[in-house]
């Protein structure tokens, strides 16, 4: 497992409603410290009617014991926030807090002080390199299929085909255990766990996106384990 790019988390918090200040963000100067303290380049929101406004902030950055971290997008809802990082976990954790702060700031009643969110998802993705042939983890009569009846069916006279999987995706669904989530209407989504060869790289580079409804920590660490399951040096 080397060479990580893109390393990138989602976070999504619910919260109950009232507690993020939407309508505070419609003044200009409860706004501006997203543009100014995380260098937001684009804004919008607030036109639609109170109960459905949203606020969207793209091209953000964050500074981070040192080093300068894109945001490439936050939404704020009057339900949910939501925040796009390139970084790791930690680094969308000091985000929050950040984010936070300012959304405290913006209301008089201080009510997200207050109050902590319902439930945490995050989502981590990354472009890594993995010492794992993609074409070990089908069953060898699936690849026989494909090279067999596929390959020569999908060719013509003016072209050969070349038949190759493409992705190992499976889904995760939850079934909610808290009764105080049920309550309030707390739904969690499907999400994917998702390792596909790098798009515009051959196979025999091992070069994979991937994808997972975890923190990055916890992304990297199972990768860790696909690798050490699937590797080349599997016996």
């Amino acid at each position: 497992m080397k060479d990580i790019v893109d390393l990138k988390v989602t976070q999504i918090r619910l919260y109950p409603i009232d507690v993020l200040p939407i309508a505070a963000l419609l003044v200009e100067k409860n706004l501006a410290p997203f543009k100014d303290t995380l260098r937001f380049k684009t804004a919008s929101g607030g036109e639609a009617k109170p109960e459905a406004v949203a606020f969207e902030l793209l091209g953000g950055e964050f500074d981070y014991q040192g080093s300068t971290h894109l945001i490439e997008r936050l939404t704020i809802e009057p339900r949910r926030l939501i925040f796009v990082t390139l970084g790791p976990s930690t680094v969308a954790n000091a985000l929050y807090d950040e984010i936070r702060k300012i959304l405290i700031a913006a209301d008089p009643e201080r009510r997200l002080e207050k109050r902590e969110p319902y439930v945490k998802v995050e989502e981590t993705s990354c472009v890594i390199t993995l010492e794992v042939d993609f074409r070990q983890l089908f069953a060898p009569r699936l690849l026989q299929f494909l090279e067999k009846n596929v390959q020569p069916r999908t060719s013509n006279g003016s072209a050969t085909s070349t038949v190759l999987l493409s992705r190992f995706s499976a889904r995760v669904s939850y079934d909610l255990t808290d009764p105080n989530l049920k309550k309030v209407g707390v739904r969690l989504v499907d999400k994917v766990v998702t390792i596909e060869p790098r798009s515009g790289t051959g196979l025999d580079e091992k070069r994979y996106f991937t994808q997972s409804p975890t923190d990055s920590e916890t992304h990297l660490a199972l990768l860790r384990e696909f690798e050490k399951a699937f590797g080349s040096t599997t016996d």
